[in-house]
Protein backbone atom coordinates (compact mmCIF):
# COMPACT_ATOMS: atom_id res chain seq x y z
CA UNK A 1 0.00 0.00 0.00
CA UNK A 2 3.02 1.88 1.15
CA UNK A 3 4.37 2.07 -2.97
CA UNK A 4 1.33 2.50 -4.29
CA UNK A 5 1.06 5.91 -2.33
CA UNK A 6 4.40 6.84 -2.97
CA UNK A 7 4.03 6.13 -6.95
CA UNK A 8 1.04 8.82 -7.05
CA UNK A 9 3.08 11.14 -5.01
CA UNK A 10 5.73 11.48 -7.40
CA UNK A 11 3.61 11.06 -10.21
CA UNK A 12 1.76 13.77 -8.75
CA UNK A 13 5.35 16.04 -8.58
CA UNK A 14 6.17 15.21 -12.06
CA UNK A 15 3.46 16.30 -13.29
CA UNK A 16 3.35 19.68 -11.58
CA UNK A 17 7.12 20.55 -12.05
CA UNK A 18 6.84 19.45 -16.13
CA UNK A 19 3.77 22.04 -16.51
CA UNK A 20 5.97 24.61 -14.30
CA UNK A 21 8.56 24.58 -16.94
CA UNK A 22 6.17 24.42 -20.20
CA UNK A 23 7.66 27.87 -22.22
CA UNK A 24 4.82 29.73 -23.44
CA UNK A 25 4.63 29.83 -27.42
CA UNK A 26 6.01 33.37 -28.94
CA UNK A 27 4.90 34.85 -31.67
CA UNK A 28 7.99 36.43 -33.60
CA UNK A 29 5.33 39.07 -35.68
CA UNK A 30 5.19 42.20 -33.48
CA UNK A 31 8.25 40.87 -31.32
CA UNK A 32 10.67 42.66 -29.31
CA UNK A 33 13.07 39.30 -29.43
CA UNK A 34 16.40 39.17 -31.10
CA UNK A 35 14.86 35.76 -32.59
CA UNK A 36 12.46 38.02 -34.70
CA UNK A 37 15.68 39.09 -36.60
CA UNK A 38 17.51 36.10 -36.80
CA UNK A 39 18.01 33.92 -40.14
CA UNK A 40 16.40 37.29 -41.86
CA UNK A 41 17.30 38.86 -44.41
CA UNK A 42 16.86 42.72 -45.33
CA UNK A 43 17.40 45.21 -48.03
CA UNK A 44 17.71 48.87 -47.13
CA UNK A 45 15.01 50.35 -49.67
CA UNK A 46 15.12 53.76 -48.66
CA UNK A 47 17.17 56.88 -46.31
CA UNK A 48 15.69 60.01 -45.24
CA UNK A 49 19.49 61.72 -45.19
CA UNK A 50 20.15 61.94 -49.38
CA UNK A 51 24.23 61.70 -48.20
CA UNK A 52 23.46 58.02 -46.66
CA UNK A 53 20.81 57.35 -49.25
CA UNK A 54 23.92 57.15 -51.73
CA UNK A 55 25.95 54.99 -49.86
CA UNK A 56 23.18 52.41 -48.16
CA UNK A 57 20.36 52.20 -50.71
CA UNK A 58 20.26 48.98 -52.17
CA UNK A 59 22.26 47.21 -49.67
CA UNK A 60 21.28 43.75 -48.27
CA UNK A 61 21.97 42.55 -45.01
CA UNK A 62 21.30 39.27 -43.54
CA UNK A 63 21.09 38.59 -39.57
CA UNK A 64 22.62 35.29 -39.13
CA UNK A 65 21.87 33.79 -35.51
CA UNK A 66 25.54 33.56 -34.06
CA UNK A 67 25.55 37.96 -34.15
CA UNK A 68 26.86 38.58 -37.26
CA UNK A 69 25.71 40.19 -40.68
CA UNK A 70 26.70 39.30 -43.56
CA UNK A 71 25.82 42.74 -45.82
CA UNK A 72 26.05 42.33 -49.56
CA UNK A 73 25.68 45.29 -52.06
CA UNK A 74 23.37 43.93 -55.00
CA UNK A 75 24.28 46.96 -57.16
CA UNK A 76 27.76 46.68 -57.23
CA UNK A 77 29.22 45.55 -60.44
CA UNK A 78 33.10 43.75 -60.96
CA UNK A 79 34.17 47.35 -62.03
CA UNK A 80 32.69 49.15 -59.24
CA UNK A 81 33.81 49.03 -55.26
CA UNK A 82 31.09 47.60 -53.25
CA UNK A 83 29.25 49.52 -50.46
CA UNK A 84 28.91 46.85 -48.01
CA UNK A 85 30.91 46.02 -44.53
CA UNK A 86 33.20 43.61 -44.59
CA UNK A 87 32.81 43.61 -40.89
CA UNK A 88 29.32 43.28 -38.85
CA UNK A 89 27.45 42.41 -35.53
CA UNK A 90 24.22 42.89 -34.20
CA UNK A 91 21.70 42.71 -31.20
CA UNK A 92 18.68 43.75 -30.71
CA UNK A 93 17.15 44.26 -27.74
CA UNK A 94 13.31 45.46 -26.49
CA UNK A 95 13.11 46.97 -29.87
CA UNK A 96 16.25 48.54 -30.25
CA UNK A 97 19.27 47.61 -32.83
CA UNK A 98 22.87 48.19 -32.69
CA UNK A 99 24.91 47.55 -35.77
CA UNK A 100 28.50 47.22 -35.63
CA UNK A 101 30.42 47.80 -38.55
CA UNK A 102 33.99 48.06 -40.37
CA UNK A 103 35.71 47.35 -43.22
CA UNK A 104 38.36 44.97 -41.20
CA UNK A 105 36.84 44.49 -37.43
CA UNK A 106 34.65 47.26 -35.53
CA UNK A 107 34.65 51.13 -36.68
CA UNK A 108 31.14 52.93 -36.24
CA UNK A 109 27.79 51.67 -35.42
CA UNK A 110 24.29 52.86 -35.96
CA UNK A 111 21.66 52.38 -33.21
CA UNK A 112 18.22 52.86 -32.76
CA UNK A 113 14.76 52.12 -32.83
CA UNK A 114 13.98 48.90 -35.03
CA UNK A 115 10.13 48.03 -35.86
CA UNK A 116 9.06 45.19 -37.92
CA UNK A 117 5.68 45.59 -39.66
CA UNK A 118 4.96 42.21 -42.00
CA UNK A 119 7.87 42.42 -44.36
CA UNK A 120 9.02 46.04 -43.61
CA UNK A 121 10.85 47.68 -41.07
CA UNK A 122 11.65 50.87 -40.14
CA UNK A 123 15.07 51.93 -37.90
CA UNK A 124 15.31 55.21 -37.02
CA UNK A 125 19.49 55.48 -35.62
CA UNK A 126 22.25 57.35 -35.56
CA UNK A 127 25.61 57.00 -36.08
CA UNK A 128 28.38 57.00 -33.56
CA UNK A 129 32.16 55.69 -33.05
CA UNK A 130 33.36 52.29 -31.80
CA UNK A 131 35.78 53.71 -29.68
CA UNK A 132 33.43 56.69 -28.53
CA UNK A 133 35.36 59.67 -30.21
CA UNK A 134 32.28 61.07 -31.78
CA UNK A 135 28.34 60.30 -31.68
CA UNK A 136 26.04 61.91 -34.24
CA UNK A 137 23.21 63.30 -31.96
CA UNK A 138 20.92 63.53 -35.78
CA UNK A 139 19.09 60.59 -36.34
CA UNK A 140 18.41 59.03 -39.60
CA UNK A 141 14.99 57.06 -41.05
CA UNK A 142 15.99 54.13 -42.82
CA UNK A 143 12.86 51.60 -44.83
CA UNK A 144 13.59 47.76 -45.34
CA UNK A 145 11.85 45.38 -46.87
CA UNK A 146 12.12 41.53 -45.93
CA UNK A 147 13.67 39.16 -48.48
CA UNK A 148 12.53 35.43 -48.83
CA UNK A 149 14.98 33.03 -49.96
CA UNK A 150 14.43 33.04 -53.55
CA UNK A 151 15.09 37.08 -53.87
CA UNK A 152 18.05 36.38 -51.21
CA UNK A 153 19.74 33.87 -53.84
CA UNK A 154 19.13 36.47 -56.89
CA UNK A 155 20.86 38.72 -54.55
CA UNK A 156 23.56 36.35 -53.42
CA UNK A 157 24.15 35.30 -57.30
CA UNK A 158 24.94 38.97 -58.78
CA UNK A 159 27.95 39.16 -60.57
CA UNK A 160 29.37 41.21 -58.09
CA UNK A 161 29.79 38.39 -55.61
CA UNK A 162 32.35 36.58 -58.12
CA UNK A 163 31.58 33.72 -55.88
CA UNK A 164 30.62 30.30 -56.37
CA UNK A 165 27.00 29.23 -55.12
CA UNK A 166 25.84 25.57 -55.46
CA UNK A 167 22.26 24.89 -53.32
CA UNK A 168 21.95 21.61 -52.27
CA UNK A 169 18.65 19.24 -50.62
CA UNK A 170 18.50 17.22 -47.67
CA UNK A 171 19.88 14.41 -50.12
CA UNK A 172 23.26 16.47 -50.83
CA UNK A 173 21.84 16.65 -54.37
CA UNK A 174 22.68 19.81 -56.40
CA UNK A 175 20.16 22.28 -57.40
CA UNK A 176 19.28 24.66 -59.95
CA UNK A 177 17.37 27.13 -57.36
CA UNK A 178 15.74 26.99 -54.05
CA UNK A 179 13.40 23.64 -53.96
CA UNK A 180 10.85 23.16 -51.41
CA UNK A 181 11.93 22.76 -48.00
CA UNK A 182 15.25 22.92 -46.51
CA UNK A 183 18.34 24.33 -49.07
CA UNK A 184 21.44 24.24 -48.28
CA UNK A 185 23.42 26.70 -49.92
CA UNK A 186 27.23 26.09 -49.57
CA UNK A 187 29.30 29.73 -51.02
CA UNK A 188 33.15 29.66 -52.73
CA UNK A 189 34.56 30.92 -49.41
CA UNK A 190 33.34 27.42 -47.45
CA UNK A 191 30.71 29.09 -45.28
CA UNK A 192 27.01 27.93 -45.99
CA UNK A 193 23.90 28.95 -44.91
CA UNK A 194 20.47 26.99 -44.01
CA UNK A 195 16.88 28.67 -45.70
CA UNK A 196 13.82 26.96 -45.47
CA UNK A 197 11.10 27.64 -48.04
CA UNK A 198 7.46 26.30 -47.98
Amino acid sequence: MMKKYTFLFISIMLMVVCTSFTPSPMSDEGSDSKASLENTSWQIVAVDDSDEAESLVGITMTFNTNGTVKSIDSSATSGNESRAWAYGTWTYNNGKLKLIVGEEGPDDYMEGSFTINNNTATFNYHWADVDGKWTESVYHTMQLKRLDGSTVISVLYSPAMGKDIRIYNLNGQILNGLGHGLNIIKFGDGTSKKIMRK
